[in-house]
């Protein structure tokens, strides 16, 4: 199963279930299709082409460089340092936009049906004027 249908699927347990704890997350990171989803939701951002401290952006994202992201993100690559500790890879910021992009797209799916209906901040989709819109019609003004 496909890892965008996997969140479909996600979300209907969630909505059925308010308590259902889905624990294979790590399963739908390895799928490519979120990664390629990841990346269609957000190439066209406004800050999607603005270089961060790494000096890199989303233009030029290609399957293989998505392929690479998702295999450091999954495989949790290490680099030894001078005192012979290690430490994980960081990575650079265009990268950053994509990786939490996939991790959004799950928690949202696990998540968002379990939200009040009157939450409004930070919601796909709702903002100030859909609460004030709620408040309007749910509530009379007294002088």
């Amino acid at each position: 199963m496909k890892a965008i249908d996997r969140l479909s699927v996600i979300r209907h347990k969630s909505e059925i279930n308010k308590i259902w704890i889905h624990k294979d997350l790590f399963r739908i990171l390895r799928k490519e299709d979120i990664w390629i989803a990841a990346y269609e939701n957000i190439k066209n951002n406004k800050g999607a082409l603005t270089s961060g401290i790494a000096d890199k952006t989303l233009d030029g994202m290609n399957l293989p460089r998505l392929q690479r992201l998702r295999d450091k993100v999954v495989n949790e690559i290490e680099i030894s340092k001078l005192d012979g500790r290690k430490r994980p890879l960081g990575l650079p910021i265009a990268n950053d936009k994509i990786v939490q992009e996939v991790i959004r797209m799950i928690l949202e799916a696990i998540y968002e049906p379990c939200f009040s209906k009157q939450s409004f901040g930070f919601r796909q989709g709702l903002g100030a004027h859909d609460a004030l819109e709620y408040i309007g019609a749910h509530f009379r003004w007294v002088d």
